[in-house]
């Protein structure tokens, strides 16, 4: 533990408002007499933040690994049931229609769904990297 007030960046003012606070969770409790019982760090599969406010007492949390879980699976659906079927559809039913415009659009849409996926992909990888250690260190990416 810390004190509030100790003249560094890392003082919190309780009185501003919500404070953020990070909890985290292990298989060990910290009490035990295990020497490796100690929070060395918090991983990503089990941070929560909590917002405490400490003079009205309100508390909101957000999960972390949910909210990257949502954008994963929110730019997945956007690649791939939004701009590649769109991409598909252009080529085949819009290539009339459009002139020479149907393959401009044709490309535009699944560079986008490739940089989309590309970047779900990272959230993805950000989200299994504490998997790979440990144990799974062998299987690392």
């Amino acid at each position: 533990t810390r004190g509030l007030a100790t003249g560094d960046a890392f003082d919190a003012d309780l009185s501003a408002g919500a404070v953020p606070v990070t909890w985290s969770e292990g298989a060990v409790a910290p009490a035990s007499a295990d020497p490796a019982a100690f929070v060395s760090q918090h991983r990503s599969h089990t941070e929560l933040e909590l917002r405490i406010d400490f003079v009205s007492g309100a508390v909101s949390k957000s999960s972390v690994k949910a909210a990257l879980r949502r954008w994963h699976g929110g730019l997945m659906v956007v690649a791939w049931v939004v701009l590649v079927p769109g991409a598909i559809i252009v080529a085949r039913v819009l290539r009339a229609p459009l002139g020479v415009w149907w393959f401009r659009i044709h490309a535009a849409a699944q560079s986008l769904a490739a940089l989309v996926t590309l970047a779900s992909f990272g959230i993805a990888v950000r989200m299994s990297s504490e998997h790979f250690k440990g144990a799974h260190a062998a299987h690392k990416i």
